[in-house]
């Protein structure tokens, strides 16, 4: 895998669950598993695309939460962390990474990506890393 694989999560809003967000914690789980069931079915989507055979990957990666902003408001680099803890959780049930530890993804993080007159967007890439 050189190219980066990358999958655009559907919310058009930002990330649904943020770090500074203080939500019931049964709105806070609901959301949970929504990150987690759309993580799963993307995976599954992109597996069934490619070849079965190659997953999970092998590989060392890194996978970053990628916010495309229209405006310049103040935003927190790391706000989007739960969302994409969550979204790679769907991932590894789905068995496109083995699991999240570090012995498989080298990092997570996130990054603000700022495009005047692009609608908000968020995209998730795993990226191959070197050893």
């Amino acid at each position: 895998m050189t190219e980066p694989i990358v999958f655009q999560l559907p919310y058009s809003s930002g990330p649904p669950l943020r770090s500074n967000k203080r939500l019931h914690h049964m709105a806070e789980h609901r959301l949970k598993a929504d990150i987690r069931r759309t993580g799963k079915v993307q995976a599954l989507s992109h597996m069934g695309i490619r070849h079965p055979c190659a997953y999970p990957l092998s590989g060392l990666v890194e996978i970053v939460l990628i916010w495309t902003v229209p405006t310049k408001h103040r935003r927190d680099a790391d706000s989007g962390q739960p969302t994409l803890k969550s979204w790679v959780d769907g991932a590894v049930d789905a068995g496109l990474l083995h699991d999240d530890s570090w012995v498989h993804v080298q990092r997570m993080y996130c990054e603000i990506e700022h495009r005047p007159g692009q609608p908000m967007a968020l995209r998730v890439e795993i990226r191959e890393v070197s050893r």
